[in-house]
């Protein structure tokens, strides 16, 4: 009798193993993506603003944020993979500290986010 519910108490034990196991795997589905706007050393950024938008190559989800700190913003997304549009306009000094506005873009048709955060650059178009 004593084997017999040693057993049945290992056998729940291994059960609950599997099934605690099991369940870590599957939760992690988003990441923050921090995206950066990269702009030649030469040039100092007062303010940028715009849109970032981000989209989803499997499925077509588009995602998007207009909060720049700084150079960067972050957006919540799905783990996978995306291309990345920027578009805006910036407040900069130049060498000689002069003052220009410029509208800008920025794009990349491929970044896997599946890091935590998952961090990607494009590099700055002026318009």
């Amino acid at each position: 009798m004593r084997k017999k519910t040693l057993g049945i108490l290992i056998l729940i034990s291994f059960i609950l193993n599997i099934l605690s196991a099991c369940h870590d795997d599957n939760e992690d589905y988003t990441t923050s993506a921090n995206i950066t706007v990269s702009v030649p050393d030469s040039i100092h950024i007062e303010k940028m603003q715009g849109t970032v938008t981000v989209v989803n190559l499997n499925n077509k989800q588009s995602y998007s944020s207009s909060e720049f700190n700084g150079t960067s913003t972050l957006i919540d997304v799905m783990r996978g993979s995306y291309s990345i549009n920027v578009n805006g306009t910036v407040l900069y000094h130049d060498k000689q500290n002069i003052k220009h506005t410029k509208s800008f873009r920025a794009a990349s048709s491929y970044c896997e986010f599946l890091d935590h955060p998952a961090k990607a650059y494009v590099n700055i178009i002026f318009m």
